[in-house]
């Protein structure tokens, strides 16, 4: 019997997506002055162990955790006789503690019991790996084992991949105290350990990506037992391939699928698993051949892919016939060159032979914030070309080499100021009427070029696309191809015979129905002691349904009815003799939500 304490303060923090999106998002840190991280730090604890959680909230919210297939009884609360949590939460500025004994190996969530719609996909959850008692003890049976000796568990290489996903308009709705209607979740970011791809090849603890410290890529030697402890953070289903591999799945939930050797064997292989919210599989296989293999999701339409493959929930393993020598050696003489109406052409050195890619960071000068603006995953290259600058600007550059065990240090900086490149639009602006439209303008004159095309990405995704082309004398657009309360970034390149300049600044919008107006002149046309028919004015065509509710006498009002937008009159046959009723309507659009009420209208039955 061992004891494991682990500490967690629940904070706000900000995470990055490849492209330079970023979103709020609430984690998990595990000191009082460490940023927080998605997912939560990992908990190990052996079976028998005595684990405590000390909670610490430093939110503005309530939060609990739960611990899914421990043997732990959560106490759930309820306020006024309403449900509001799972388990005991700890208030914003308190903390709480849990104590539960692990008693079976196996990989495990845990994550937030206090509105986990809202507060598990903000980013707040985590897992916790429990092994056999003699897991480390080289004279036991059970070492290197995921569930014992005799389970056919045992592994030379072990990688936990959490998966999960998120929805833009979700974690700026929560961080904003806003409210977000949850039928409409729709992520449009897959991760897998917080990470999206090309993001999770880079090795742990990356440090542009401290809220993201764990990465998702896997380096072997060909023939090692791998063991793959996969488990879904999400709200939704996920579909995960293991491309040019078969695994044997040996655990389900934490539960071995042979349970000792005189047990059935209920093992069975696969290369594609289907990982419902909540569910952990466990694999194991092994490779013969040296080589690269993806393992990615295998929605390749999903829109969290960023319009990529691999992308999103995307990862790779390495098989090398050599163990790694360790971190690869930095790139030497890193050079800036300006190649008009292209960009900045970056060229270095490679000095290692072990690398499996490339990072290159930029800084703007006069700013303090260093941009993760490339992650170039063939080893080997040695040139890159930067056609995302603007004019006039000093720029500097550094690159790293990275490989499973971890990043180079840094190369030279190199500086280059761009007075000289081929001058794109400028002072680029957006701006939404209510409908569905978004108007953009710019200034400058492309007399030279062929004209200007539009570029646009929705959604914080991954990549911009071209969405029209204007002529040369022209600095307006309309983009009448919007979705409202869809989050828009544009930028503006003018276009050349030779190519295409450097883009204009971006501009950000979310385009917006018009509000919904409230019913108006509600009122009672007939009133007998046994129905009262009211009638309403509403003229906006937007709205789905009219809700209608009614209050007797001193009691709270309830839904009684909903009718469709034809119908702005409604029969209410529930009434009763001496009766005193009000009444009040509002309608509902399924993209802008409830309109406030009408009126309150007194009703007297006789």
């Amino acid at each position: 019997m061992g004891a494991v304490i682990q500490n967690l303060w629940a904070k706000k923090g900000r995470i990055k997506f490849p492209g330079g999106a970023a979103l709020p998002f609430w984690g998990f840190a595990s000191s009082a002055n460490g940023k927080p991280q998605i997912p939560g730090p990992l908990i190990k604890a052996r079976a028998g162990d005595l684990v405590t959680i000390n909670l610490y909230n430093h939110l503005k919210k309530n939060i609990s955790l739960l611990f899914p297939g421990q043997q732990f009884i959560p106490r759930p609360v309820k306020e006024n006789g309403v449900f509001v949590s799972y388990n005991t939460p700890a208030a914003p500025g308190d903390c709480t503690s849990y104590s539960f004994t692990a008693a079976r190996p196996g990989v495990f969530l845990y994550e937030s019991g206090t509105s986990p719609e809202e507060q598990v996909s903000m980013g707040l959850y985590g897992a916790l790996v429990i092994y056999p008692r003699g897991y480390d003890d080289l004279l036991s049976p059970d070492y290197h084992t995921a569930y014992c000796g005799n389970t056919g568990t045992g592994f030379d290489v072990e990688k936990v991949l959490i998966l999960g996903e998120l929805d833009s308009r979700l974690n700026m709705a929560a961080d904003t105290g806003s409210r977000f209607n949850m039928p409409d979740y729709n992520p449009d970011h897959l991760v897998i350990n917080g990470r999206s791809y090309p993001h999770t090849l880079l090795p742990d603890n990356y440090g542009l990506l401290s809220s993201q410290p764990v990465g998702s890529g896997l380096g072997i030697i060909p023939g090692q037992r791998v063991l793959l402890r996969i488990i879904n953070a999400g709200l939704q289903n996920h579909t995960f391939r293991l491309l040019g591999i078969t695994a044997r799945v040996v655990a389900v939930d934490g539960w071995p699928l042979k349970a000792d050797e005189n047990s059935l064997n209920a093992t069975y292989l696969k290369n594609t698993i289907t990982v419902a919210p909540g569910e952990s599989y466990d694999l194991i296989f092994t490779v013969n051949g040296q080589g690269q293999y993806f393992l990615h999701h295998r929605d390749f339409n999903h829109p969290g892919k960023g319009n990529r493959f691999p992308g999103g929930m995307a990862t790779r393993l390495t098989a090398t016939l050599f163990e790694s020598a360790g971190v690869p050696a930095a790139p030497l003489d890193l050079s800036c060159a300006l190649i008009n109406r292209k960009g900045v052409k970056l060229s270095w050195k490679n000095s290692s032979t072990g690398e499996e890619g490339f990072v290159i960071e930029r800084k703007i000068t006069g700013e303090d914030n260093i941009e993760l603006l490339a992650i170039l995953d063939n080893p080997g290259r040695q040139e890159y070309t930067d056609s995302t600058v603007l004019p006039g600007i000093s720029y500097s550059y550094r690159i790293c080499a990275y490989n499973s065990a971890g990043a180079s240090k840094h190369s030279n900086i190199c500086r280059i100021d761009t007075n000289n490149i081929e001058q794109g639009p400028e002072k680029l602006t957006c701006t939404t009427m209510y409908g569905k439209r978004a108007d953009l303008a710019w200034s400058g004159s492309n007399a030279r070029g062929s004209g200007y095309a539009i570029e646009r990405r929705a959604d914080n995704s991954e990549d911009f696309q071209t969405i029209a082309e204007v002529g040369p004398n022209t600095t307006f657009y309309r983009d009448l191809s919007v979705v409202n309360n869809t989050i828009y970034t544009y930028r503006v390149k003018a276009v050349f015979p030779a190519g295409a300049a450097c883009h204009s600044n971006e501009c950000v919008t979310v385009p917006k129905a018009a509000p919904l107006s409230a019913p108006d002149q509600l009122r009672s046309v007939y009133v007998t002691d046994k129905s009262v028919f009211l009638v309403w004015d509403h003229d906006s065509s937007d709205e789905n349904k009219f809700h209608i509710e009614r209050k007797t006498g001193a009691g709270p009002y309830i839904e009684i009815d909903v009718v469709a937008n034809s119908q702005t009159w409604y029969t209410d046959k529930d009434v009763q003799k001496n009766g005193t009723y009000y009444y009040r309507v509002r309608t509902h659009s399924k993209s802008e939500g409830f309109s406030d009420y009408s009126y309150e209208l007194l009703v007297n039955t006789p």
